[in-house]
């Protein structure tokens, strides 16, 4: 019989080594964008000033928290398909 890893919260994120997953995917981008201006060095700083700028953006919450900042501070067309705050709807 073989051993399977159980999560101890519903919450547990996805890991890839020792980070989550979201805070690869910011590095990764500011990666590529370091790359796409000017090269190596510039992408390792990206990756670095992304992946800080996220952890401080989360504050310790999820990444629910994050996207709750960003939809009080981008441009109101950003999130053309996000209900309004007084729109409900209901199941059922």
């Amino acid at each position: 019989m073989q051993l399977v890893t159980v999560p101890q919260t519903l919450d547990a994120r996805g890991r890839l080594l020792f980070w989550e997953s979201d805070y690869v995917l910011v590095a990764a981008g500011g990666l590529v964008a370091g790359l796409l201006v000017s090269g190596l060095t510039a992408g390792l700083i990206g990756a670095f000033l992304f992946a800080w700028g996220w952890k401080r953006l989360r504050a310790g919450g999820s990444a629910s928290r994050a996207v709750a900042m960003a939809y009080w501070h981008l441009p109101a067309d950003f999130f053309l398909r996000v209900p309004q705050s007084a729109r409900r709807r209901f199941a059922g």
